[in-house]
């Protein structure tokens, strides 16, 4: 026997989906203040040990550009070490000031829901939380897009500073299609 699916229930299901991903994205995003206090501690850590090597130690590789006992090595490792760091607690920050922004817009009682679900030990009724969600789901839904959109905004400024400004290429049909419809409202504006 077929199981008939109507419509009511696809749709049920699709937002049942997008209040599960939610639930993990707000829960991933809370927990991203958590998450630098210990990358913070662990650059420390890589950054002290790439700091211990010593000058006065002979090695078969000296000379060698690129070899461990070379200081420019040790220099390049520990800046680029830095970058990645920085670089990877800067993205944490912007998600945990994402579900900031987040709660800034919910009602107390709501808010307050979330902050004892995903910032505290207390247990909270997943169920409380989902209602939550889908009760406020196309603001989150409207944050997280505002969020990928100025991702990729600054990406794409950052590949347009490497690379220099890309070329918007018109095919030609798109073009001559452009041009009728121009002379079109020209016609009409006369």
């Amino acid at each position: 026997m077929a199981i008939i699916v109507t419509k009511p229930e696809i749709a049920h299901s699709s937002i049942r989906t997008k209040v599960n991903e939610l639930l993990y994205c707000l829960q991933v995003d809370a927990q991203r203040n958590k998450a630098i206090e210990e990358l913070l501690i662990e650059k420390d850590n890589a950054i002290r040990e790439l700091y211990k090597f010593s000058f006065g130690t002979r090695s078969y590789e000296e000379g060698v550009p690129g070899s461990r006992s070379d200081p420019f090595y040790h220099v390049v490792n520990i800046i680029a070490l830095k970058e990645w760091y920085e670089k990877r607690i800067n993205r944490y920050r912007l998600k945990h000031e994402r579900f900031h922004t987040i709660l800034e817009h919910l009602p107390f009682g709501d808010k307050e829901t979330l902050i004892r679900a995903f910032c505290t030990t207390l247990e909270v009724d997943e169920k409380d939380v989902k209602e939550v969600i889908r009760k406020h789901l196309k603001y989150i839904e409207s944050v997280y897009k505002k969020y990928e959109r100025d991702a990729l905004k600054r990406s794409m400024e950052l590949s347009d500073d490497i690379e220099g400004p890309s070329e918007v290429i018109v095919p030609k049909a798109d073009e001559e299609k452009r041009k009728k419809r121009l002379a079109k409202i020209r016609k009409t504006l006369r």
